[in-house]
């Protein structure tokens, strides 16, 4: 039970919400249509009712059909037309001969003695009354409003089921294509509609190309078959930059690989870049680059591309039909096999119009039978060159300071001397110490220049105003 509730709630969700519902009329639109269907009612019997002419004898008001029998009996004491004619003219009325029974009483005496005169045309040849057609008979209160009811349960029923049918289905399959063919077309629908073939093209190709790759050898590709099988297309004039899931069955993500322009010549394409990205390493892209020979043979397209590559003498490569470009790592492998190359019109050597690549990738290491050893081509990657950061050094508040004196020189005095002539020793003297030189005074303080106010300056704070001193 839980299962099948689980069930009807998927069910809800996935019909009803996802794809119903967007398509489903608001009840803003509902409720207009019910009134206008309401007030085009209130029109069509109110205010401008439909007025009849050239009706049936049975349709008019019972007031004309007596003013028909009484016509019918004029004609007939004038002898206008015969009795078959007067017999067919009273059968287009209802109930000729009851209303001729009540017409006598009520009429002058030379109406009477007409409608007598009708009595025997009143019957047929069997002696059976003559039938004339039924009259219409208006509804009553009850069945007009029961018709209003109704009218609004359908417009609502045809509104909710109608809208969701006119845009899934109606619209899109007989109105836009026939409204399409006899529109005016621009050149934006010419583009449109190169690009929508484009894509249908792209898918058709894709689902051949699967089809090959499954009724391929199991011998051919010893990783078996490819978890991406994508067509990248270039054409001029249009963005390009495809980027492909890498995933197994099961929905399990690997990495992506893709294909966009690496360098445009005018507006067009002279190097196109084959790329892979494995989800266990963030710090690597791997990528190749197909180019033209002159993007090829030119140092400065060169010096630009790479930069963008790990060997620039192996991961450059000019683009050939039929070639395979290889891009791997430990992992995954990606094969980008040249399928057409349409060169530029005006320089056919310099860049390219159209490119068409054959996009296939595998896991290297999810295989039925378990791991497969597959050998690396592609050379090692170049090393980092490590780069210190700049270090912006922290801004100096210089402060003039004032040399510092020099030290005063400590004047020692020599040993007095000895008069060893005469044995007595003579008193010492000591000179004067040398003069001290005097220290030079320091320099005067920096005068400081106060931040110019609004009162400094005239343009009230809006320009650069600086005073002078």
């Amino acid at each position: 039970m839980q299962g099948f509730k689980q069930w009807l709630i998927d069910t809800y969700n996935g019909l009803y919400v996802i794809v119903l519902k967007p398509q489903m009329p608001t009840v803003v639109t509902v409720v207009a249509i019910i009134l206008a269907m309401l007030f085009g009612l209130f029109w069509g019997y109110v205010l401008s009712p439909v007025q009849y002419y050239d009706g049936a004898p049975h349709q008019l008001s019972e007031s004309y059909r007596d003013e028909w029998i009484k016509l019918v009996a004029a004609a007939k004491a004038a002898n206008i037309y015969n009795d078959s004619d007067i017999q067919r003219y009273l059968q287009l009325v209802e109930d000729p001969s009851g209303t001729v029974d009540r017409l006598i009483p009520v009429s002058g005496e030379s109406l009477q003695q007409a409608l007598i005169d009708l009595r025997p045309l009143l019957s047929d040849v069997e002696g059976q009354p003559l039938q004339g057609r039924p009259a219409p008979q208006p509804g009553s209160v009850f069945s007009d409003i029961l018709g209003i009811v109704l009218a609004i349960i359908v417009t609502f029923i045809l509104a909710v089921v109608i809208s969701p049918l006119w845009r899934i289905l109606i619209r899109p399959n007989f109105v836009d294509p026939i409204r399409e063919r006899f529109r005016p077309k621009t050149e934006e629908d010419a583009i449109r509609q190169r690009e929508v073939q484009a894509i249908k093209d792209r898918r058709a190709l894709e689902d051949q190309m699967r089809k090959d790759a499954a009724a391929a050898p199991a011998d051919t590709n010893p990783l078996g078959a490819p978890l991406t099988q994508r067509l990248a297309i270039y054409t001029k004039g249009r963005g390009f930059d495809e980027s492909f899931p890498i995933e197994d069955e099961n929905n399990v993500f690997y990495g992506e690989c893709g294909s966009t322009i690496s360098k445009k010549l005018g507006d067009e394409a002279a190097a196109i870049e084959v790329w892979l990205f494995d989800k266990e390493d963030f710090a690597r892209q791997m990528t190749k680059i197909l180019v033209s020979e002159k993007a090829y043979s030119s140092p400065e397209i060169r010096a630009e591309l790479e930069d963008k590559v790990d060997n620039p003498d192996t991961d450059i490569i000019v683009a050939k039909v039929g070639d395979v470009v290889v891009v791997q790592n430990e992992r995954l492998l990606v094969h980008a096999k040249v399928v057409d190359v349409k060169p530029s019109a005006t320089a056919p050597n310099s860049a390219f119009e159209g490119m068409t690549l054959q996009i296939e990738a595998w896991h290297k290491l999810l295989r039925s039978g378990g791991a497969v050893s597959v050998p690396t081509s592609a050379p090692p990657p170049r090393p980092a060159v490590p780069v210190a950061p700049a270090v912006t050094p922290a801004p100096v508040n210089y402060q003039p300071v004032a040399p510092a004196a020099a030290p005063a020189p400590v004047y020692t005095p020599p040993m007095p001397a000895s008069d060893t002539s005469s044995g007595v020793n003579v008193a010492y003297t000591p000179p004067m110490p040398p003069a001290q030189p005097v220290a030079p005074p320091p320099p005067p303080a920096p005068k400081v220049v106060p931040a110019p106010t609004q009162e400094d300056d005239p343009f009230g704070g809006t320009a650069d105003f600086k005073p002078i001193r």
